[in-house]
C-alpha cells in the first residue's frame, strides 16, 4: 500500500482548489474551454503540491514550531501562485489560440495575495491531513515475512 502521506500536500492543493475549478466550470462561456482550464488547474496545482512536499521533506528539521510553518507556506504558495496562473493561462491559450494576458506588476501582485490566502487554508488542511494519515499509517498492522 502506498504511504499516503507523501502525497498530502498534492491532496491538500487539490482539495483547496476544487471549488474554484468548479466554479470555472460553471461560469465559463465556452465548455471546453472551461474544461481545459481545469485540467490545466489541477496539473498545475497538483504539480506544485507535489513541489511543496519535496521542498518540505528537505527543510523539515529546521520549521521547529507552527509558525514557521505558516511562513513557510505563506511564501511557498504566494511566490508560486501568480507563476502557475501565467502557465494555465498560457496552455488555454495555446491550445484555443487567444491573445495572452500582459504579465505587469498587478498580475503579480494580484496573484500574490490569492498565493497567500491559498498558502494559508492549505496549512490549515494540509497539517490536518498529514495527521491523519499518520495515524492511519500507524493502525495498520505491520506483516511479518517468516523465515524458514
Amino acid at each position: 500500500m502506498w504511504k499516503l502521506r507523501r502525497f498530502v500536500g498534492m491532496i491538500s492543493a487539490l482539495i483547496l482548489s476544487t471549488p474554484l475549478n468548479v466554479a470555472t466550470v460553471i461560469f465559463s462561456e465556452n465548455v471546453s474551454l472551461g474544461t481545459v482550464t481545469v485540467i490545466a488547474g489541477y496539473v498545475t496545482i497538483a504539480a506544485c503540491g507535489i513541489l511543496y512536499d519535496i521542498i518540505l521533506s528537505r527543510i523539515r528539521n529546521s520549521i521547529s514550531s507552527y509558525g514557521r510553518f505558516l511562513a513557510y507556506t505563506g511564501l511557498f504558495w504566494t511566490s508560486t501562485f501568480p507563476f502557475q496562473q501565467y502557465l494555465i493561462e498560457l496552455i488555454v491559450c495555446n491550445i484555443f489560440e487567444q491573445p495572452l494576458t500582459q504579465f505587469n506588476l498587478q498580475y503579480m501582485v494580484f496573484g500574490m495575495v490569492f498565493g497567500l490566502g491559498f498558502g494559508l487554508l492549505f496549512s490549515i488542511i494540509y497539517v490536518r491531513l498529514f495527521a491523519y494519515f499518520m495515524l492511519k499509517d500507524s493502525r495498520e498492522p505491520k506483516t511479518v515475512k517468516r523465515s524458514k
